[in-house]
């Protein structure tokens, strides 16, 4: 089929092609446009050899061919708004939200335009000296059951699976962790495992400490602890669980998403999968239940990303209507980027990032390169690590281009199925002075431009 789809292309047959970042490299004739939605979006970074982006895959073609690149974003990446401001390249901005059309006593449509929603954050560690211990502040328990009155849909965010995100010992303090990862092993009540996100080891829940005999509890909450939550709160509303175990269960998310349209559920549980371009009718209310989810990572991209994803779910509220409402709890809810998310500012976010970036020399003032090495033993990793730092420094010194080095340090994810992992990140400005001869050892992973230094 997709043989038979490239040979169609290539003879003209289909004017347009929809795809993803493959897509790019499409033998398309006398091409005019190429159109990236969400262009903010990670996943336009391909993860493998060869580690190309579509943005920039998009920009080579426009300038060989002549043809239009249209980048679409509600919450464009800090890079791209930053061109836009130097001039680079043209910024065209919706400051309306196009509604419905609506239909006229001529019996034509016009186009329509609808206000956002409403969003109020909701300070945890207040509910919490208010003796409030539940996943759900008071008001958007308040928001939800209003919705639910009149018969809406609300959404509950939490970009984490699972039931508990933390098997602890009471009496030692251990954590329950992978033998292959060295991350913690996540409860999911469902399957009645202890899993692991990164490399999919599995083993039964145990209830006594492996290295001192003591009892487990079971900490944190996943969108699996949310579902529970919300069903004991609203015994009478229909839950749907939208996460990445669930579709792969359903073999997809084309009959989750029938269920949602068709009115068969009242409250969706639900990742980021949800908060991603989904035009829901019905749903007028959306919870997120710990906006500090992946805020707090060491990457200079964690505030850029929190603010996208709230911006990108609060956009599910209200699609067809005025008076749709949204909650953000945080326990840092003074943080720029859940304040300027609730005020629907891209601006204000862009103005406190930039600034950031500027200050602790992130793109798109330099450019970044990241170097990293995986081996079953440890100290051959920092033996590598330290090896391939001194052959940056001195290629830099060869070029005459001035840089630094972030490391040798493992990796966030220091252990990965079994082998550690150590990076060496290399920071300049004058990165395609470097490209030229830079070193790269068998064994070695070289990511430039890196989307994540997770």
């Amino acid at each position: 089929e997709r043989s038979a789809t490239w040979r169609g292309v290539a003879a003209g047959d289909f004017p347009i092609v929809v795809g993803p970042r493959s897509a790019l490299f499409a033998p398309i004739q006398n091409l005019g446009l190429i159109v990236l939605d969400e262009e903010h979006d990670q996943a336009y970074k391909q993860g493998e050899t060869p580690r190309y982006h579509s943005r920039a895959v998009a920009e080579f073609l426009t300038g060989e061919t002549g043809a239009t690149l249209l980048l679409g974003s509600a919450t464009p990446s800090t890079e791209t708004y930053w061109r836009a401001e130097q001039g680079d390249i043209a910024r065209l901005d919706l400051p309306e939200r196009v509604g419905p059309a609506l239909r006229k006593s001529d019996g034509s449509y016009a186009g329509s335009f609808l206000e956002l929603p409403q969003v109020e954050i909701a300070d945890m560690r207040l509910e919490l000296h208010r003796g409030n211990t539940s996943l759900l502040s008071e008001s958007l328990q308040e928001v939800v059951g209003a919705t639910l009155r009149r018969g809406e849909q609300a959404i509950l965010l939490l970009n984490r699976r699972g039931m508990a995100t933390v098997v602890l010992c009471r009496s030692c303090g251990s954590t329950v962790m992978c033998p292959f990862c060295d991350i913690p092993l996540v409860y999911h009540h469902d399957r009645s495992q202890m899993v692991c996100h990164r490399c999919d080891y599995r083993e039964p829940p145990t209830r006594q400490c492996r290295k001192c005999g003591g009892s487990l509890d079971y900490f944190g909450a996943g969108t699996q602890r949310v579902e529970s939550e919300a069903q004991r709160i609203f015994p009478a509303a229909r839950v749907l669980r939208w996460d990445q175990d669930i579709v792969r269960r359903h073999g997809g998310a084309d009959g989750l998403l029938r269920q949602v349209e068709q009115g068969e559920v009242d409250i969706i549980v639900g990742t980021q999968m949800v908060a991603k371009g989904f035009d829901l009718p019905l749903v007028t209310a959306v919870g997120v239940v710990n906006a500090d989810v992946g805020l707090h990572l060491p990457d200079f991209r964690s505030g850029e990303r929190t603010f996208s994803l709230l911006t990108q779910v609060a956009g599910r509220a209200g699609r067809r209507g005025p008076g749709s409402r949204v909650v953000i709890q945080s326990y840092t809810p003074e943080h720029y980027a859940i304040q300027a998310a609730a005020r629907h500012n891209y601006p204000e976010f862009f103005a406190e990032e930039i600034d950031f970036r500027r200050t602790h020399r992130y793109p798109p003032f330099v450019r970044l390169a990241r170097f990293t090495y995986r081996h079953k033993h440890d100290a051959t990793c920092a033996q590598a690590a330290d090896g391939m730092a001194r052959k940056l420094a001195a290629h830099a010194r060869a070029r005459g281009a001035s840089m630094d080095l972030l490391g040798p340090a493992p990796a966030f994810a220091s252990r990965v199925r079994g082998e550690y992992q150590w990076q060496v990140i290399m920071r300049s400005a004058e990165m395609e002075t470097l490209l030229d001869g830079l070193p790269h050892d068998p064994g070695w992973v070289v990511d430039i431009d890196p989307q994540s230094l997770l």
